[in-house]
């Protein structure tokens, strides 16, 4: 009999680790052991075997914008990731979000375009839940008419509308007058037509052109741009 009872207790533990060890990894248990993800791209060109070895099966977190949503998954930068359907319900399309999950694989390859070639690094997580939309970004504020930037950096037309004032944040350390942010819904600007902006009013400070600011919010790519909703002045300086 106790023969019985052993062989019983014996099964019934083996299938209890069997089922913890098919079981997904908690969110909590991400997040206490997750690491943010370096330059992967760089990694996987340099060498992909020693790559593949540092990132599959291992937890980091993810930035990036959301490019398609399906029923289970979404693109979130260069990877496909499997969320909960109530995390999957709180994106939307070009919204940047934080993410942390088990990286499952990675894939590397060089694509021909018209410029020669293209690389694209690919990552699937079938595992993983939704952080934050929340970014945090420090910037210079910069009041200006419409400005389009080339992909090299170069300033081809500073000519708009005087009515249309642009107000962002210019995140590069070059001279080049530009918005990579626009904050022009968190800073709604009452301007007369023909006169220069020369302050805002934004989280109860009056900021002038060229301040360098921190601020929260939710960040979109709209209109071929970035916009930062519901902004919020962490710090001036």
């Amino acid at each position: 009999m106790k023969k019985i009872i052993a062989l019983f207790l014996s099964v019934a533990m083996c299938l209890s680790l069997a089922a913890c060890g098919n079981k997904g990894i908690s969110k909590e248990e991400m997040l206490a052991q997750a690491v943010e993800i370096d330059d992967y791209t760089s990694e996987m060109m340099g060498n992909f075997a020693r790559a593949e070895e540092k990132y599959v099966g291992n937890i980091y977190y993810i930035t990036g914008q959301v490019s398609d949503i399906t029923g289970e998954t979404l693109e979130v930068g260069d990877f496909t990731v499997n969320l909960p359907k109530e995390d999957i319900m709180k994106v939307t399309t070009g919204q940047r979000i934080k993410i942390v999950g088990k990286i499952d694989s990675i894939s590397y390859e060089q694509v021909p375009n018209e410029y020669g070639f293209e690389h694209q690094c690919k990552g699937v997580m079938s595992n993983a839940y939704f952080v934050t939309d929340i970014m945090e970004i420090t910037g210079t504020l910069r009041f200006y008419y419409t400005t389009l930037r080339d992909i090299d950096g170069r300033v081809h037309n500073r000519n708009g509308n005087p009515d249309a004032w642009l107000i962002g944040l210019d995140l590069t350390d070059d001279s080049y007058l530009t918005v990579d942010y626009s904050l022009e819904e968190s800073i709604p600007v009452n301007h007369i037509s023909g006169k220069d902006i020369t302050s805002v009013q934004f989280g109860g400070k009056d900021l002038t052109d060229n301040t360098e600011i921190t601020v929260s919010g939710k960040v979109f790519y709209e209109n071929n741009k970035f916009v930062i909703k519901e902004a919020e002045l962490v710090s001036v300086g």
